[in-house]
């Protein structure tokens, strides 16, 4: 079973969007095997069953949203972001704005987060104007909706934070190992801000 440190980022999120009370209130919510595990002495190095982290996004999408895993997206974003400005901040310096960190920089944090599986970016664009990208979930053996609509949010930040430019990225995953699939893909496309026209392709958006 793939464990995974994200479930830390994910009470952090709890705490900040709703306090201490309301990161109790969820916390109580949760399956009494999850309690277990979050019941122990939690460290930013230690490793939490996929399980227990797939239910805390769950219930973080229908406390703060609508049920549609929207929520899930956020998180990643502010996960992605919050990571980038802080523990992998050297890829954030305008000096490194380059795609070809998309080589290195995702697969470097994805092991932060993981302790199976890897993330790459199989083409790397050569260019800043680059306007899509593809990366893949290789090697990792679980897969769950509430994580993979997180994804979409991480690579979307990774990809506008990383590149630069003062574009967003619109990341939406198109394989799925959920559905049967054998790996998970995400297909993102970067939106020039004001006027997104010649930025977003109609593909698979």
């Amino acid at each position: 079973m793939a464990l995974l440190q994200l479930s830390v980022m994910s009470l952090k999120y709890i705490k900040i969007k709703a306090g201490e009370q309301g990161l109790k209130n969820i916390l109580e919510r949760l399956p009494e095997e999850d309690k277990i595990v979050l019941n122990m002495k939690i460290l930013p190095t230690e490793w939490y069953p996929f399980r227990t982290y797939v239910n805390i996004l769950t219930l973080i999408d229908r406390q703060f949203g609508n049920g549609d895993l929207s929520v899930c997206r956020e998180v990643g974003e502010w996960s992605a972001e919050r990571d980038l400005k802080a523990v992998y901040n050297i890829y954030s310096k305008e000096i490194f704005k380059d795609p070809s960190i998309l080589r290195t920089a995702p697969s470097i944090m994805w092991k932060g987060y993981y302790d199976k599986g890897d993330l790459v970016f199989p083409e790397i664009p050569n260019t800043l104007d680059v306007t899509e990208a593809t990366a893949k979930v290789i090697d990792f053996p679980d897969a769950a909706k509430p994580n993979c609509t997180l994804l979409e949010g991480w690579i979307g930040k990774v990809m506008e934070i990383i590149i630069g430019g003062g574009h967003k990225a619109r990341v939406r995953e198109v394989k799925c190992r959920a559905n049967g699939a054998d790996y998970c893909e995400f297909y993102g496309v970067r939106v020039k801000r004001g006027d997104d026209s010649a930025y977003i392709s109609h593909r698979r958006f």
